[in-house]
């Protein structure tokens, strides 16, 4: 109640630290790049179930000899479970070659598998000891597409923001606002991904998943920037005599209880 910060005086330090995070990101998504998921670049992923506690770096090693490239090796829910992502052979199509990649897989893993057969390995509904979970396939063209409507999702989105913030604010430096504040969430987002992947213990895949995320942080950053924007609009009728700084702290202030609790809430 009755809080009034002064915003835009520190707006200097909001920049730097935007901006560090914002251009360091950038960078690190042009060298670095994102670590795409099977949604974005084809492939062959396999949850499997062992007997005994796994370790995914000593499995991926294995089975760099099998493949003869390094899968993508990762824990997967509980410490006997892998998922296991590989890109061999996914340029070839057919039943036979999925069947000889589920083969070589089984021969890769054949030291962690014990006494269990490869009819047994393979994917199946029920089982008892060690196997093959689930299984998808996502082959590279379907990737391409699924990788170009997800930019459509995103920009797309962002133009319909743009577009409703100046059919209901009649100005276009609210959409412009709005607009930016939208691409600074994201670009945040985007730009922590790519620098910390290869350095957090949890998985930082991009994929499906992370579009729909992409698009809830899009959702939430234009409702609170909406709010923001008319508490702005309803002092600007109220107090004319002020000045437009005032307005926006004094804007920013009253909702803040607000935002504080919708993130809270989300969180």
């Amino acid at each position: 109640q009755n809080i009034n910060v002064s915003f835009l005086k520190k707006r200097k330090i909001a920049y730097v630290i935007s901006g560090t995070i914002i251009i360091a990101g950038i960078i690190s998504i042009f060298s670095i790049g994102l670590k795409q998921g099977v949604d974005f670049k084809g492939g062959r992923s396999y949850v499997v179930r062992f007997d005994q506690t796994m370790n995914a770096t000593e499995v991926a090693s294995t089975l760099k000899d099998a493949f003869g490239t390094s899968p993508e090796v990762k824990t997967y829910g509980s410490d006997n479970q892998l998922k296991i992502t590989t890109v061999y052979k996914i340029d070839e199509e057919g039943q036979e070659v999925d069947e000889q990649v589920q083969n070589t897989l089984f021969t890769g893993l054949k030291s962690y598998l014990g006494k269990t057969s490869y009819e047994n390995f393979k994917p199946g509904f029920e089982k008892s000891g060690a196997g093959v979970m689930s299984y998808m396939k996502v082959e590279p063209t379907i990737a391409d597409d699924i990788k170009t409507s997800a930019l459509y999702a995103v920009f797309g989105s962002l133009l319909i923001v743009f577009l409703y913030i100046l059919l209901r604010f009649r100005k276009i430096s609210f959409s412009i606002g709005a607009v930016v504040a939208v691409f600074h969430d994201v670009l945040i987002v985007l730009g922590l991904f790519s620098i910390l992947y290869k350095f957090m213990p949890f998985d930082m895949e991009i994929g499906q998943s992370f579009i729909a995320a992409i698009l809830t942080v899009v959702g939430y950053s234009l409702n609170d920037t909406v709010v923001i924007f008319d508490r702005i609009r309803e002092f600007a009728g109220i107090h004319s005599s002020w000045k437009f700084s005032k307005i926006v702290d004094f804007a920013l202030s009253s909702t803040l209880g607000r935002t504080i609790n919708t993130s809270l809430t989300t969180l």
